[in-house]
């Protein structure tokens, strides 16, 4: 899922989410294909997750029904974020997740050796 909204290994995804599965998983769908995940915390108000947005020069955005307040300001002080993907909505994130084939990509990346 992640590859079909044109990301290329380096770009990266901003994550305003809580504690949930879906963090994680986008982390590891993050890392494997070679992007870089942008956790943004949930207490941060509109102006302060923009901030990381735009230094971070994130390309999407992933966001939850409850910080979805947050998403929306964020997304209209950061023109990089082209793309914003609501984990509560099956149609955006859930079904296009289950239409994927269930195999290692082609070009997986598993990290590299921090020290």
């Amino acid at each position: 899922m992640i590859r079909r909204l044109g990301l290329e290994s380096g770009d990266k995804v901003a994550l305003l989410l809580e504690n949930r599965v879906e963090f994680i998983e986008l982390c590891w769908a993050a890392i494997n294909s070679g992007l870089v995940f942008v956790p943004i915390s949930t207490h941060l108000k509109p102006d302060e997750a923009s901030y990381i947005t735009n230094n971070s020069g994130a390309r999407v955005l992933f966001f939850s029904e409850r910080t979805a307040a947050v998403a929306s300001s964020t997304l209209s002080k950061s023109p990089e974020l082209s793309i914003a993907i609501n984990v509560d909505d099956a149609r955006a994130y859930t079904e296009p997740l289950a239409a994927e084939a269930d195999h290692a990509l082609d070009e997986e990346h598993r990290g590299i050796p921090m020290i």
